[in-house]
């Protein structure tokens, strides 16, 4: 295993997979894991300069109708 340090996002009005996908296909294509129905972002796989990019992408993901 490698250590490392994730956000947990806990979709309320979407499922995780539902999330997972949009995410998965958006602009930028963001990957991540799902675990024990929470989505989790492997900050070990972002740089700090493309934070606030996954930021804004998550939250399109999320608002998305």
């Amino acid at each position: 295993d490698i250590n490392s340090v994730a956000v947990a996002v806990l979709p309320q009005a979407i499922s995780p997979d539902e999330l997972e996908q949009r995410l998965r296909l958006g602009q930028p294509a963001i990957f991540v894991r799902i675990y024990r129905d929470q989505v989790l972002l492997d900050l070990r796989t972002i740089q700090p300069e493309e934070l606030s990019t996954v930021g804004e992408a998550l939250c399109r993901a999320l608002l998305r109708r």
